[in-house]
């Protein structure tokens, strides 16, 4: 069970906060989102960060300066940075708030810097990816997707891999951070299909993998890579599994990542997925006219690498 935990300003308040909530995270590896909040008192003569920006906005409005208000921000944020012994570039992002304050900034947003600055700091010290939800929350409150905030947000993902030395394969990085772990949990596979779906995401991603394609051979995986992306492919291989056995290869997936988990879990999202990929408007899953089927319910990956090797050599050599 993946579990959700927030710590107030006083738990962002120095290092030492920062350690003891370290120490709480680290008790609990189900423990995987980290919501914090703006760095709080220090002791009872201190000020809370959240109301040192609302007193920043409150001078601009009236033309005063509040240059001092916010080096009090400033040094806070980079003293916790310093005695915590983190890499964050903190300077540069106070910068950037600085820049924004001169040009105009809305309260809200201003506001919501200081929780900000606290979780930029907080996943370098746990070791965590950061996610700045005003860029990449994407739903509503009910759950539904945001579809008009996503459309916005698009020209701003970029996806690209890099080959992993340690394993041999590559990994996936969002915006230059490396999230190939994240994607493969079951919390991010659940929106899979009804983003998916999305007749502006599939546009964009069949774009990004004909890029991909056009820059050098590739062996490209995916639920309408044979029909849609790649039409005209020297190979297409139709891979396919029972849902019972994709669900155990993916739980056993995750308990090798030490990722929580739970099968029935997984096995209804595999079903759901196949369902809604199945029946989607927009590319729909398939399996093109002239692909070739592997159902590899009941192999091992030796045999289906054979497999694979004596269909190359007839399709691409003739032999």
């Amino acid at each position: 069970m993946l579990k959700v935990a927030k710590f107030g300003g006083s738990s962002m308040a120095d290092a030492k906060q920062f350690e003891k909530v370290r120490d709480i995270v680290r008790a609990d590896p189900a423990r995987r989102v980290i919501v914090v909040s703006a760095a709080g008192k220090r002791d009872a003569d201190d000020h809370k960060l959240t109301d040192l920006l609302y007193l920043c906005h409150a001078h601009l409005q009236y033309g005063v300066s509040c240059e001092s208000i916010f080096q009090m921000i400033c040094e806070r944020y980079i003293a916790i940075r310093d005695e915590c012994g983190l890499s964050v570039d903190i300077e540069a992002e106070l910068d950037v708030l600085r820049q924004q304050l001169r040009s105009g900034i809305s309260e809200e947003e201003l506001v919501s810097r200081g929780e900000y600055f606290s979780a930029l700091l907080m996943a370098d010290y746990l070791g965590y990816s950061f996610l700045d939800a005003e860029l990449w929350l994407k739903f509503s409150f009910d759950g539904s997707i945001d579809t008009e905030r996503l459309r916005a947000e698009m020209p701003n993902i970029h996806i690209s891999f890099q080959l992993n030395a340690t394993t041999g394969t590559p990994d996936t990085y969002l915006n230059g951070e490396l999230v190939e772990k994240e994607i493969r949990s079951l919390q991010v596979s659940n929106h899979v299909s009804p983003i998916a779906a999305l007749p502006f995401v599939r546009e964009a991603l069949v774009t990004l993998q004909r890029q991909m394609g056009a820059a050098k051979g590739v062996v490209m995986d995916g639920r309408d890579i044979g029909t849609t992306v790649f039409p005209d492919a020297e190979l297409k291989v139709f891979v396919t599994a029972s849902a019972a056995v994709r669900a155990q290869r993916r739980y056993d997936e995750l308990q090798a990542k030490g990722m929580p988990a739970k099968l029935e879990d997984i096995l209804k999202n595999v079903e759901e997925r196949d369902y809604i990929d199945t029946h989607r408007e927009v590319s729909p899953l398939r399996k093109a006219d002239d692909a070739v089927e592997l159902d590899n319910s009941h192999m091992t990956i030796p045999e289906q690498d054979k497999w694979l090797m004596d269909i190359v050599t007839e399709r691409c050599c003739g032999e």
